[in-house]
């Protein structure tokens, strides 16, 4: 995937790092980079299945047809939505020649995230309403997404 590449000045990059560092402690310690501008048309979810029209939800956002939207915190149902896009359960987040891969995160209130492998290796998540940054797999875990709970991953077409 290539990325309009946001073009911040230092002061609004400043600004976006210091919110993104305050939920997430993981990315202080580690590389990132803001990759888009900020944007409301698309969540973490639709992100990592390629959709950048929409946001996807059970409750009230679009859904695969044939899925269902309860429990809506259940990650099975995630799952399952996932697997309309072809994706299918793997062991873990290592690159693998052939596929593209997905990181599902939960915390105690259910699915919270998912963020996905860019061909280097490291991965990219759209953060809520804000912009999407490539960061490393683990840099987003803690109080505010969770843990990754499961990997999925799909052929590369």
């Amino acid at each position: 995937m290539s990325y309009d590449k946001a073009n911040y000045t230092g002061q609004e990059l400043g600004q976006r790092k210091y919110g993104l560092e305050l939920d997430f402690e993981g990315l202080t310690t580690t590389s990132y980079e803001i990759v888009s501008k900020h944007t409301c048309a698309y969540n973490c979810h639709a992100f990592a299945m390629g959709d950048f029209d929409r946001k996807w939800g059970p409750i009230s956002h679009y859904w695969p047809k044939d899925c269902p939207r309860q429990p809506p915190d259940s990650l099975p149902i995630y799952l399952r939505a996932f697997a309309t896009r072809g994706f299918e359960p793997c062991g873990d987040g290592d690159p693998e020649l052939g596929y593209e891969k997905i990181a599902v995160y939960a915390n105690d209130s259910g699915p919270s995230h998912t963020a996905k492998q860019v061909p280097s290796g490291k991965w990219a998540s759209k953060m809520g309403d804000d912009v999407d940054i490539e960061h490393d797999l683990h840099a987003l875990e803690g109080h505010y997404y969770g843990r990754i709970v499961q990997f999925m991953r799909r052929p590369v077409s």
